[in-house]
C-alpha cells in the first residue's frame, strides 16, 4: 500500500514542481530564451537611401563652382556623428546628387626642432620709494658696451639680504639674435620663417618650493614699457605624492630686448633662465576645443560625460571653478553600459593667487580611445568631488575636401547609423583647395537623454508580482518537503512492521 501511494504521489509532486519553476522569473526567462533560440535569425538591417534627409543635421556651404572646397570640421559636426570612423556624412549639390568628397587628417609638422639657450643675463631689482607703483618708468639701468647691465644707485637700491627681489630684469638680446640669425645647416629647419614659438623656462634653485605671482612688462629702451598678457602663477611644490610645477613663461616670437618680471607672494628662487625656440618645417594644424558638461553621481565619486557624438580627441582637461586638488582616473566607452576602458590617471588641481590661476595640464589619450562618445571621471581615493567639473576636449579637426560639381549651394549632411562608402578621391593631385563658405549653420542639436545615475550601493527593486512568485515558490518548496517527509515516515513505519 505505501509503495502504491508513492508511485501515485511522485508524478503529482514532479508536475507541481515543474509548474512552479515555469511561473518563477528564472523559468520565465528560460522559456523566453528557448523561444528566441527557436525563432529564425533576424535579417540584417538595410541602409537607407543616400539622401540628405537620411541624416540628422545639415549645413549649407557655398564656393566657386567646379573647384575643390575645403572645410575644417567643427565641434557642431563631431557632436552629431554616430560612427567612430566619422563616415556618417555626405555632400549633396542643389539637386540632391552626392558630390565626391574625402576626409583629410591635418597631420602635425613632419620636422620639428627645439633650440635651448641658457645664457640669459638678469639682475635683481627693488625700486625706490618714489617708484613703487611704476618701477622703471625712467632709465635707471645702464647697459654697458659689453652688454652688461648695471643699476644706478640713485632711484634704485639693491635688494635687502634675505628679503628676496621684488622684480627681475632680463636681457633678451641673445634671443633676438637667434631669432633673426638662426644657426645654419641644421636640417634646414632653423630659419626665421620657421620659428613657431618662444618660451622662457625658470630654473629654480635645487630643492626650492614656491608659488609666486608674476606680471610681465617689456621694453626696447628701458623707458617705454608695456604690459604682456595676464599675470601668471609659477610654482614648484609637492602635495603628498603630487608634484605641481609650472615654470614656463610664453613669449612672442619677436620679443623686445628687456623683460621685467614683477614678483609678489613667495620669493622666486631663480638660479638661471633657459630660452626655448621651437622651429617646425610646417605650420602646426590648429587645435580646437569642445566643452562637455558632466553629471555627478549620488555618492559624488563619479562624473559621467556624454559628448553627443565622436570626436578625434587628443587630450582632455577639466575645468575646476574653484581651488581644488585630487587624484582621479579617466575611463571611456562607446556605450553608456560599457565596457569601460581606462584612459589614464591624473591629479586635477586649480590654484589661485592674486587673480592668477594655475591649472593641471591636459591628460593625453590614445587615438582609439579618443573617439569614444562616453567618458567617466572617477575619484581615485575616498574624497568625493565637491562639484562636477566640465570636460574640455582638445582635438585637431579633419578637413572635408569635396568637388563642387553640379549647382550650388551644397549641403553637408551628417549624423546617421550607417556609413557612406566613398570612391578613391585624392585632392592632392587636383591642386590646392579653396575655403568653403558656410551659408547656414546646422540646427541646434536635440539634447541627448539624461545620463543614468548609478547609486553607490544599488538595490534591485522587486515588483509586487515578482514578490508573489517568490512566495509561491517558497510555499511550494515547503509543501513538497512536507510530502517527502510524510512518505519517508510511511516507508520507515512499513519496514518496522515487516521486521516485526
Amino acid at each position: 500500500m505505501p509503495e502504491r501511494r508513492i508511485r501515485s504521489t511522485l508524478p503529482l509532486c514532479l508536475c507541481l514542481l515543474a509548474i512552479v519553476l515555469a511561473c518563477c522569473p528564472d523559468g520565465a526567462l528560460a522559456a523566453r530564451s528557448r523561444a528566441l533560440r527557436q525563432s529564425p535569425a533576424p535579417q540584417e538591417e538595410q541602409p537607407p537611401a543616400l539622401t540628405a534627409q537620411s541624416f540628422a543635421a545639415h549645413m549649407t556651404l557655398d564656393g566657386p563652382k567646379g573647384s575643390l572646397l575645403v572645410l575644417p570640421l567643427s565641434d557642431k559636426v563631431y557632436s552629431r556623428l554616430q560612427r567612430k570612423d566619422f563616415m556618417d556624412l555626405c555632400v549633396f549639390d542643389a539637386s540632391g546628387t552626392p558630390a565626391p568628397f574625402t576626409l583629410r587628417e591635418q597631420a602635425p609638422a613632419l620636422k620639428e626642432k627645439t633650440l635651448a639657450y641658457g645664457d640669459i643675463r638678469f639682475v635683481s631689482w627693488r625700486p625706490g620709494p618714489q617708484k613703487t607703483d611704476k618701477p622703471l618708468r625712467q632709465t635707471d639701468v645702464e647697459v654697458g658696451s659689453d652688454g652688461s647691465i648695471r643699476i644706478h644707485t640713485g632711484n634704485g637700491r639693491a635688494p635687502e639680504a634675505g628679503s628676496g627681489p621684488e622684480a627681475l630684469l632680463l636681457d633678451l638680446q641673445a634671443i633676438q639674435g637667434l631669432g633673426e640669425h638662426p644657426p645654419r645647416n641644421l636640417d634646414g629647419i632653423y630659419t626665421r620663417e620657421n620659428l613657431r614659438a618662444v618660451s622662457l623656462e625658470i630654473v629654480p634653485r635645487e630643492g626650492a618650493s614656491f608659488a609666486s605671482h608674476i606680471s610681465l612688462q617689456s621694453s626696447e629702451d628701458l623707458t617705454n614699457w608695456r604690459n604682456m598678457g595676464s599675470p601668471l602663477l609659477v610654482a614648484r611644490m609637492t602635495q603628498g605624492d603630487t608634484r605641481i610645477e609650472r615654470l614656463n613663461i610664453p613669449l612672442p616670437t619677436r620679443p623686445q630686448r628687456f623683460l621685467l618680471l614683477q614678483i609678489s607672494g613667495d620669493e622666486l628662487p631663480v638660479a638661471s633662465f633657459t630660452a626655448h625656440l621651437r622651429y617646425s618645417s610646417e605650420q602646426p594644424p590648429p587645435e580646437r576645443e569642445s566643452l562637455v558638461s558632466g553629471v555627478l553621481s549620488p555618492d559624488k565619486k563619479t562624473v559621467l560625460y556624454d559628448c553627443g557624438g565622436h570626436f578625434p580627441t587628443r587630450s582632455a582637461s577639466f575645468v575646476l571653478p574653484h581651488a581644488e586638488i585630487m587624484d582621479a582616473t579617466l575611463h571611456s566607452a562607446d556605450s553608456i553600459d560599457g565596457p569601460w576602458r581606462g584612459a589614464g590617471r591624473s591629479t586635477l588641481y586649480r590654484m589661485e593667487k592674486d587673480g592668477a590661476v594655475l591649472e593641471s595640464p591636459p591628460l593625453s589619450v590614445s587615438p582609439g580611445q579618443g573617439r569614444s562618445r562616453y567618458w567617466k571621471l572617477v575619484a581615485a581615493g575616498d574624497v568625493p568631488f565637491a562639484f562636477a567639473p566640465d570636460m574640455r576636449l582638445h582635438f585637431t579637426p579633419h578637413e572635408l575636401v569635396f568637388l563642387a560639381r553640379g549647382e550650388g549651394p551644397w549641403t553637408l549632411a551628417f549624423g546617421r547609423r550607417h556609413g557612406v562608402s566613398v570612391s578613391a578621391f585624392s585632392p592632392e593631385h587636383m591642386g590646392g583647395g579653396q575655403p568653403a563658405r558656410i551659408v547656414r549653420e546646422p540646427d541646434k542639436p536635440v539634447l541627448p537623454p539624461p545620463l543614468p545615475v548609478v547609486e553607490a550601493t544599488p538595490v534591485e527593486e522587486k515588483g509586487l508580482e515578482q514578490w508573489m512568485l517568490w512566495l509561491a515558490l517558497g510555499g511550494a518548496v515547503l509543501f513538497l518537503s512536507g510530502i517527502a517527509l510524510y512518505l519517508l515516515r510511511s516507508m520507515n513505519k512499513n519496514r518496522t512492521g515487516q521486521d516485526l
